[in-house]
């Protein structure tokens, strides 16, 4: 096996590539190959150099450079390709990696596009991509391509998954509500909105389209099996956001001042990407409402950011960012479930820290069920990551989400090798997120809710 990585950035050089260093043997590795921009050539190098292992790397001025692709593939025999670009740039990688009948692990989302919470005809794109790969991904059956969609392999939220629909067998009742959040405040600046690209509100859109399609699909994976059995058939979206001149509000100089004891600059963004998302989504059979569930999706939220100056090599990740998620899952009245998984600081490597799965601590993540006296289960059930996960072996990863990331790999290169698709986030089974990310953002550029019905032999799942 030979891989080509294709954009070494933070995801690959944190998770992907010290993945593949580490198993090489195991994995029959025979050679690692990196291509990255021109300008990212100083970084990239002194990141690998670091491994001390043989990586052949090569840097373009080109986004898609086809003929310096086709002497990679064909001189390196790459079978295996990591794709870590720009999401503006997924689609355009990933059809042209497809046709070479190549092996592809790519980060979600499917694909991001400039202008998609403006325009109607940018949130429509969304969806035709993923359709145009889809189209071509069946005319290449040898290759397979796996979505690095790590809730998918997150034992917390599978662990809910099963419980609804062993209650659905039980009771035939159907999931009537779920709830959503995620916040990781990064209190960026007016200019730095302007200014920083990088997972940033300056391109049309914004946090739907970084993490927000883990809790897009996140949603699937809890109605997954609901909608294949065509107990949900329709949708209505609507979707609400806070842009960077409602944000302009929270950060105004004079807070900035009080909080930094600075002197910040007056300045007003340009930039219109959500920096919220607030998503209302019901799904109803045939008319009648089954399903509410509400996504809110927040950058604005608690942060510990400590610096007036910015840390533009990575701001997504630095100056204080802070993660808070909680989820309610609601069936009838026979099951609730509760999820709390809440960081208290930023994430430090070099912490002596022992009890980091209590609250605020990095593997912070609680779920607490509720189940009717008849089902003969616990009334009550508490649910921590040390009772799903084997936290005391975390040593690679930073914390149960990116240990989940290493799951998702195994999965790619076990179903690779025996020539098969993953079962857990093939391609083809992103139909749901890829529309609904889609019918978000149309919302958002319409500003009107969107209404719609599911294709049950499109939406192709297997159960």
């Amino acid at each position: 096996m030979n891989i080509l990585f294709v954009g070494i950035g933070p995801h690959t050089r944190r998770i992907q590539l010290p993945y593949c260093i580490r198993n090489a043997k195991s994995l029959s590795i025979n050679q690692l190959v990196t291509l990255d921009l021109e300008e990212n050539i100083n970084a990239v190098s002194s990141e690998i150099a670091k491994y001390k292992v043989p990586i052949v790397q090569y840097y373009t001025n080109k986004y898609i450079d086809k003929v310096l692709l086709n002497r990679i593939i064909k001189k390196h025999k790459i079978s295996h390709v990591v794709l870590g670009t720009d999401p503006e740039h997924h689609t355009k990688y990933l059809a042209y990696f497809i046709s070479k009948d190549l092996h592809v692990l790519m980060d979600k989302p499917i694909s991001a596009v400039v202008d998609s919470s403006i325009k109607k005809s940018a949130s429509h794109k969304i969806f035709k991509e993923f359709t145009v790969l889809t189209d071509l991904y069946k005319q290449h059956p040898l290759s397979s391509v796996c979505i690095l969609s790590q809730r998918r392999y997150h034992p917390g939220y599978d662990l809910i998954s099963k419980d609804l629909k062993d209650n659905y067998n039980s009771t035939n009742l159907v999931p009537h509500y779920i709830y959503l959040l995620h916040s990781d405040g990064q209190f960026r600046f007016l200019k730095e909105i302007d200014d920083i690209s990088y997972h940033g509100f300056n391109r049309g859109y914004g946090k739907i389209s970084h993490s927000g399609y883990h809790f897009i699909d996140t949603l699937y994976v809890y109605l997954k099996h609901f909608l294949a059995l065509g107990e949900i058939n329709e949708y209505a979206v609507r979707c609400e956001k806070l842009n960077p001149n409602d944000y302009s509000l929270q950060v105004k100089s004079r807070s900035v001042d009080k909080i930094f004891s600075s002197k910040a600059t007056p300045y007003i963004a340009k930039s219109d990407g959500e920096i919220d998302a607030y998503v209302t989504i019901q799904f109803l059979k045939n008319g009648q409402l089954v399903t509410t569930a509400r996504i809110d999706m927040l950058h604005s939220g608690f942060s510990d950011r400590l610096s007036f100056e910015s840390n533009h090599k990575n701001l997504y990740k630095g100056n204080g960012r802070i993660r808070h998620e909680k989820q309610i899952v609601l069936q009838g009245p026979v099951y609730a479930a509760y999820i709390d998984s809440l960081q208290s600081k930023q994430i430090n490597l070099s912490s002596n820290e022992t009890d980091l799965s209590q609250i605020g601590g990095e593997h912070h993540f609680d779920i607490i069920r509720f189940n009717h006296s008849s089902s003969g289960k616990e009334v009550i059930n508490k649910t921590s990551i040390a009772d799903i996960m084997n936290v005391s072996d975390i040593g690679y990863s930073r914390g149960h989400q990116e240990e989940a990331r290493y799951y998702c790999l195994d999965d790619f290169f076990a179903t690779t090798i025996a020539g098969s698709h993953s079962k857990i986030s093939d391609l083809t089974d992103h139909y749901f997120s890829a529309l609904m990310m889609s019918k978000i953002y149309e919302s958002l550029a319409s500003k009107k809710t969107v209404i719609g019905r599911f294709d049950s032999s499109t939406l192709g799942i297997k159960l």
